[in-house]
């Protein structure tokens, strides 16, 4: 009882009570997530960012990266590497709906993307809590098995611009 009497007390900066204020925080920072989804796939500049960062850290999971390199890591780095959570969302909705299904590990899944000459493995691993995992790997071109990240591209900008088609008619 005693919690639920500190959850409802106000919010002395927001001079509302502190639940609804932790509700619209959860609300704003998913809309912002939203938008970063939208925006990560609306250009190639993340899988450019990612090419580049894995030159240096091939293999990295957000968990295991911010824990340990947050002292040398830019802040830039800090707020992409949290950012592969909604890369692999973006995956998986795409794989879905288009019948692809994801390669199995002993802990989750993965799949494997492509951009241009660059292969990734970006998975999610689970167990006490959701870890995101990204490997740079070589492509085989001959089992053709990575999802092109401009087919995913392509897709979410049309149903995007179907959808704002749509809603200008309203």
């Amino acid at each position: 009882m005693e919690e639920l009497k500190k959850v409802i007390k106000m919010d002395d900066e927001r001079k509302e009570p502190k639940l609804v204020s932790w509700i619209l925080e959860y609300a704003d920072k998913k809309k912002r997530k939203k938008e970063k989804l939208s925006d990560m796939f609306a250009s190639t500049s993340y899988l450019e960012w990612l090419s580049e960062f894995t030159l240096m850290y091939p293999s990295f999971t957000d968990d295991s990266f911010l824990i340990t390199s947050s002292l040398r890591a830019t802040e830039e780095e800090i707020e992409n590497v949290q950012y592969l959570e909604l890369l692999y969302l973006g995956v998986d909705e795409y794989a879905r709906g288009n019948y692809l299904y994801p390669c199995k590990n002993e802990f989750g899944n993965f799949y494997k993307i492509r951009l241009g000459e660059i292969g990734y493995e970006i998975g999610i691993t689970t167990g006490k809590k959701a870890i995101f995992f990204c490997n740079r790997v070589p492509i085989n071109e001959e089992k053709n098995d990575f999802i092109n990240f401009l087919f995913i591209r392509k897709v979410r900008l049309k149903v995007k611009k179907s959808l704002t088609n749509y809603c200008s008619k309203c």
